[in-house]
Formats: C-alpha cells, sequence, structure tokens
C-alpha cells in the first residue's frame, strides 16, 4: 500500500507540473501572439525593432492615435482599439485599414465609412534606370491602380522625395535630408515622362492580389496620405516603400531593412514570392523611330526633320517617311513645345495620307516573369588572374540586343593574382557608359565617366571623363566617337603602372555591331590614350546570364577573356 500511495503521488506531482508547463505554455503563446506584436500590427504602421524597442519610420504625429504611437506599439494598438470599439467616426475615415483590421481580430461590428474605388488589379511598373538624372540612375518603382477601362483611366501610387528647394541632391539624398511623400496621380500624365522626355523602358508586371488584399490596399493608401518618411537613396527609396506598402497586405515580406535597396530587387523579390504573375512592355516610340528612320535615304531623312519643324500643307506619301515622323512627333510636342503646334497640324497631315495604317505601339504579349540581373561576378586571365564582385551592375546585358549601351557599375572590388608578384586590390568607384544616337532632332550626347583606384606597393588611379555623338548605321552598328580627359598613373586597357600621374587628353573611336542580335556583338576601337595609340577588337557572347568577352589589343599584342555572371 506505502508503495502504491508513493506511486500515486510521484504522478500527482508530475501531473502538477505538467500542468503548470502547460498552463506556461499556453500564456506565453498568448502573450507571444498579442496584436500589438504581430507582423501584421507592425507592418501596417511601419515599426521596425531597435534593440528591444520599436520605432516607426513614419515621421508625422498624424499617422498615429496614440502621443507615444510612433515608439509604442502597445499604446498605439490600445488607443486605436478605443476608438474602433467607440465606432469614432474620424478615425475611421483617417484610418480604415485599421480599424477593417481591429474590427475583425476583435469580432467588433464592422460599420466602415470609407468604400474605396472599385479597380480591376494592381500592376507593379519599374521605369529602368534614366542615365541623364542621378535621382533615377537605378530606375523606378511605382503601383497602377487599373481600373476596368484601362490604364488610361488609371492612378499610379508612388513614393517620390521632395527635393524642390535643394540645391545639393547627392549629399541630402544619402544623408536622408529629404521628406518622401507616397503620391496618387494620374498614369496618362506620369508615363508621359517616362516614355517620352526620358525615353525609358518600362517594365509592367500583373500582381496576383485578391480582391480583398486589392481593397485593403486602397484603404492603407488613404492613410499613407496622413504622414511622410525620410529618404534615403541607398536604402528607404522608392523601392523601399512601395515594396514596405506591400508588405501590409501579402502574406509575408518582400523587403526588409538592408544596406542597398534598388527597384530591380524588389521587383525580384515579387517573382521570387510568386506574386508578379506576367512581364509586358511597350516598345518605346523612339526605338521604332530609330529602326524606321536609320534606313532612310538622306533626302528621306530631310522630309522627316522638315515635318519636325514647319507646317507642310501637302506631305509626301512615302509611308516610311510618314510613320517615321509619327513615332517621333509624340516626344517631339513633350520636348520642344515650341514646335507643338506645328508637328500636331502636321500629325493630322499624316494621318490622313497613311489612312489609318495603325502606327501606335502596342503591349508585348504577357509572358512569365523574368529576374533583372543587378550584381555580376566577373573573372579575367590575361597575364594576370582577378575576381571581381559587383554588387550594383546593371551592364549591357539589359541592351545586348539594341544599339544602346546604357551601364552602370558601382563600388565593385577586385582582386589580382600576377605571376611573380605581388597582390593588386582593385576597387571601381565608378564606372558609367550612355551611348545613346544621335539624331537631328534631340541630339542627344553619349558620355563615359570612370573612378576608379588601385594598391599594390603603392596606390594608382584612373579617373577619365568622355563626351561626344554616336551614329547608327542602318540598325545594325554603331559609330561611336568620344573625346576627354583621363587623371591616371595607371593604363586600364593592358592594367599597367605609368610612371607619372598626370592630365592627358583622351580618344575613342569605336564601331559596334551586332552580328546575331541576343548572342553575340562585336567591338572595334581606336584609342588614343595615355600618350599611346590602342586597337582593339572585342567579342560578346550571352549565354543565359554569362556574357563572354575577349579582347585582342595592338600594339601590346594582349589576348583577355573575361567572363561575367550576372544574378
Amino acid at each position: 500500500m506505502k508503495k502504491l500511495k508513493l506511486q500515486l503521488d510521484t504522478i500527482l506531482c508530475l501531473n502538477k507540473w505538467v500542468f503548470f508547463f502547460i498552463v506556461w505554455g499556453f500564456s506565453h503563446a498568448s502573450f507571444a501572439l498579442d496584436f500589438y506584436e504581430s507582423r501584421e500590427w507592425l507592418n501596417l504602421l511601419y515599426y521596425e525593432k531597435k534593440g528591444h524597442a520599436y520605432l516607426s519610420l513614419a515621421e508625422s504625429p498624424d499617422f498615429f492615435v496614440s502621443p507615444q504611437g510612433k515608439t509604442n506599439p502597445k499604446l498605439e494598438y490600445e488607443a486605436c482599439l478605443a476608438l474602433t470599439k467607440n465606432q469614432d467616426p474620424e478615425f475611421k475615415k483617417k484610418f480604415p485599414l485599421r480599424y477593417k483590421r481591429l474590427t475583425a481580430h476583435h469580432q467588433l461590428p464592422f460599420q466602415p465609412l470609407v468604400n474605396p474605388r472599385k479597380i480591376h488589379s494592381i500592376v507593379l511598373a519599374y521605369p529602368n534606370k534614366y542615365m541623364q538624372n542621378p535621382t533615377s540612375m537605378f530606375g523606378h518603382l511605382f503601383l497602377i491602380m487599373n481600373s476596368q477601362y484601362g490604364f488610361l483611366d488609371s492612378d499610379i501610387f508612388h513614393y517620390l522625395a521632395d527635393t524642390q528647394e535643394s540645391t545639393n541632391y547627392a549629399i541630402n539624398g544619402i544623408t536622408g535630408k529629404f521628406k518622401g511623400w507616397f503620391l496618387s496621380e494620374p498614369y496618362y500624365r506620369k508615363i508621359k515622362d517616362y516614355l517620352y522626355l526620358e525615353d525609358r523602358d518600362v517594365i509592367y508586371y500583373d500582381l496576383t492580389l485578391s480582391e480583398d488584399q486589392i481593397e485593403e490596399f486602397q484603404l492603407h493608401a488613404l492613410e499613407l496620405k496622413n504622414t511622410y518618411f525620410y529618404y534615403y537613396f541607398f536604402d528607404r527609396n522608392c523601392a523601399f516603400f512601395i515594396g514596405k506598402a506591400l508588405n501590409v497586405v501579402l502574406d509575408s515580406d518582400v523587403v526588409s531593412k538592408q544596406i542597398l535597396v534598388f527597384p530591380s530587387a524588389v521587383a525580384n523579390a515579387l517573382i521570387d514570392h510568386h506574386i508578379a504573375k506576367n512581364q509586358y512592355k511597350k516598345t518605346l516610340r523612339t526605338t521604332l523611330f530609330q529602326e524606321t528612320f536609320n534606313p532612310l535615304s538622306s533626302q528621306e531623312k530631310k522630309a522627316v526633320a522638315r515635318l519636325m519643324s514647319e507646317k507642310v500643307e501637302s506631305p509626301t506619301d512615302n509611308a516610311a517617311v510618314l510613320t517615321a515622323f509619327l513615332y517621333l512627333s509624340e516626344s517631339g510636342i513633350n520636348q520642344k513645345p515650341d514646335l507643338a503646334s506645328i508637328i500636331r497640324y502636321n500629325r493630322i497631315q499624316a494621318y490622313t495620307s497613311l489612312k489609318g495604317t495603325p502606327i501606335r505601339p502596342i503591349f508585348c504579349n504577357p509572358a512569365p516573369p523574368s529576374f533583372i540581373p543587378s550584381k555580376g561576378l566577373e573573372l579575367s586571365l590575361k597575364d594576370s588572374f582577378s575576381f571581381r564582385y559587383q554588387p550594383i551592375l546593371y551592364s549591357q546585358y539589359e541592351n545586348f540586343n539594341t544599339l544602346t549601351v546604357k551601364e552602370t557599375n558601382f563600388l565593385s572590388p577586385a582582386l589580382f593574382v600576377t605571376h611573380g608578384q605581388n597582390l593588386k586590390l582593385d576597387f571601381t568607384l565608378v564606372d558609367m557608359s550612355s551611348i545613346t544616337q544621335h539624331d537631328f532632332f534631340f541630339r542627344p550626347y553619349s558620355w563615359s565617366l570612370s573612378s576608379r583606384f588601385l594598391y599594390q606597393d603603392t596606390v594608382m588611379t584612373n579617373q577619365s571623363f568622355k563626351i561626344g555623338k554616336a551614329f547608327a548605321l542602318h540598325n545594325k552598328q554603331l559609330l561611336i566617337s568620344l573625346i576627354g580627359l583621363d587623371y591616371s598613373n595607371y593604363d586600364i586597357l593592358i592594367e599597367r603602372k605609368k610612371d607619372t600621374l598626370s592630365l592627358r587628353p583622351s580618344l575613342l573611336l569605336g564601331l559596334k555591331t551586332i552580328v546575331f542580335p541576343h548572342y553575340l556583338n562585336t567591338d572595334l576601337s581606336y584609342h588614343y590614350q595615355y600618350d599611346t595609340h590602342y586597337v582593339s577588337a572585342s567579342l560578346f557572347l550571352k549565354l543565359s546570364s554569362f556574357i563572354v568577352t575577349t579582347a585582342y589589343i595592338h600594339p601590346h599584342e594582349l589576348l583577355t577573356l573575361k567572363g561575367q555572371y550576372l544574378f
């Protein structure tokens, strides 16, 4: 009996401990799942963890109900819940998504006062990089609230920094001195800037959002009108805040705080999370113009120029001339307002002569979304071996099939291993090129900029800038002519140290040729650089995400093999 009693006491004691741990576990789980600490609530008010505390990225007091709301999610939650229980009309109008979420979580009566406009879908738009403006060097990101009547009846939603009163964009943009706001504006008005003023490709992605997610995003967009956020060029930028706004309605986060956040990275994250369903874009009118204009004879090109500058009562019946003019005219109206009335008059005449022939560019057929390469690893073999990591890279991979060259490479380190010598460290601060076809109307200039530092027993550098023009030859070749200056004690063409650090003139004459579109390009160039004449022949082969380059440089008889992997 004593033994049995001892066993029963042991079992009861164990059950007490089991019961204690079960109760503790449930209470702990309940505490951990308190709504004010949930991902849903923290995202809704843009809270970020700071050690053991929280801090909202939203800066305006109008975005919070509690005076301590910016730093205390619990007090903000309790203040919002009290107003929700009281069905406070001002709260319901000002913060309609908070009101909806709190009524759902606490099973309270849902009596909304805000009914957003019915829209068909939300589309992500990515205007790619614009090399003429540092603010758009890596592209932009915005959302289209797509109505049932199409884009022209739709609004866009995006985040912009207020830079109008600034005279020093670079420093203020990096150090967070600008206020940024979420804004809505008509799609048709904003898209003109990208397509006609800045000549940028725009890639579109359908987002797989449910009707409830679409409605909740519209409600949240209304809440965001009550605050601003500080803008930082490299991380808290348009892409970061569009991603943060999408986090509010998505099941998992597509963006979080990182050292670098760029539009391509957020687009890639949406693809990776299977939220971006389709990818499509319009062919730029300027691209269509160049393809139509380049093969024309000199007389036909003069006829196009005349249509852009003077009224013509009886335009030519040459369809190619009229089509080239119409492709150019939309950009001409936006960029040359003094000629707008003339261009509009001639557009009517041209459309009449073409008798309804369609020339408006249309969207390409939707395709599966593809990742946008923005980083790279480079391996180079010559008389030495080098390895380079490129954390910010927008290369010729993007425009491999076009004559245009728009390349950006920032902050890329490299390590050289040379037979019989010490290691050489290489750091590229910036290496950019914008090679654009020169035409009779807009007369764009081409340019390149490079800043590079090396170390091997001593510091070496190469600083260079060139500017000039590029001319297309029958849409297959681009003739490039650039002139500039180099401040250097290092020859980057043959990777050799120079005797002195000095300022020298430089010249580049190049011929880029598209041999097999999408696969093979060649480049034949003459360089006058570092007081030396060079002739180089290069071949570029694209294989999926790889670009393989070979270059022969005379007079040093050097053959370089370079492989670049983009991701």
